[in-house]
């Protein structure tokens, strides 16, 4: 997880907000079986150590909040 920047942020008083999405919080990259495309993302999923970091960062108040970007996917 980066979050030390945003840490460094807002310990200088700089109002800015950060976030992160939902399956970074319950999907852990080992338990991504090998060629399970339907968990590609960008950025990729973390090994469990990042959502337990993810998780923390939430509860300290580094992250505000949890959000979802849904990008519709067409299909031919």
């Amino acid at each position: 997880m980066r979050s030390p920047s945003v840490r460094a942020a807002k310990a200088a008083g700089l109002r800015i907000t950060a976030e992160t999405c939902p399956h970074y919080l319950m999907i852990a990259a080992e338990e991504i079986p090998d060629g399970a495309t339907e968990f590609k993302c960008c950025p990729p999923i973390r090994e469990r150590e990042n959502c337990e970091q993810l998780w923390g960062a939430l509860g300290d108040g580094t992250l505000d909040m949890i959000g979802q970007i849904i990008h519709p996917v067409r299909r031919k």
